[in-house]
């Protein structure tokens, strides 16, 4: 009995250990997250429908959630630059938000996030999809500690 019972503790372990590294990912590999020197990126196209032609809406726009935001150790504000490419094509900002105020969040629901809401440049407005990069950007000093997290990108 104290065979099996060390065996199943052993097996338990195992599995622990195993299992552990995909639970603690490096921060550096998680795409949704942007820091200053590392922007977030996603990937979103229009949603497809019935009987939809090819040709978009003149006013398409991009909805961005942010789900988590810490701000600067320092304190000083920091920009949120987005930018969309499609295909090899080059970047283009789409547009620049800040959030406020300026304090630590964490959405515990996808409902709690903050959204926000910017006009698609005619250039990202097609069928393929859009490749978006969320970038922090200081406006003064070096933006130490900031960091925000991207909970969805659509196009609508």
């Amino acid at each position: 009995m104290a065979n099996t019972r060390s065996r199943w503790i052993v097996i338990c372990c195992v599995l622990a250990i195993a299992l552990w590294p995909n639970r603690a990912r490096p921060v550096e590999s998680d795409q949704l997250l942007a820091t200053v020197n590392k922007p977030a990126t996603v990937t979103a196209r229009v949603p497809s429908s019935e009987g939809a032609t090819e040709k978009l809406p003149p006013r398409a726009r991009v909805i961005i959630s942010v789900t988590n935001y810490r701000p600067t150790d320092d304190g000083t504000p920091v920009e949120v630059v987005v930018k969309g490419r499609t295909g090899d094509g080059e970047e283009r900002e789409v547009g620049r938000f800040g959030i406020t105020p300026d304090r630590e969040f964490n959405a515990a629901e996808p409902s709690g996030a903050l959204r926000f809401n910017l006009a698609l440049p005619q250039e990202l407005t097609t069928k393929e999809p859009v490749k978006f990069s969320i970038h922090l950007v200081p406006n003064k000093g070096q933006g130490k500690g900031a960091t925000l997290r991207v909970g969805s990108v659509e196009i609508r």
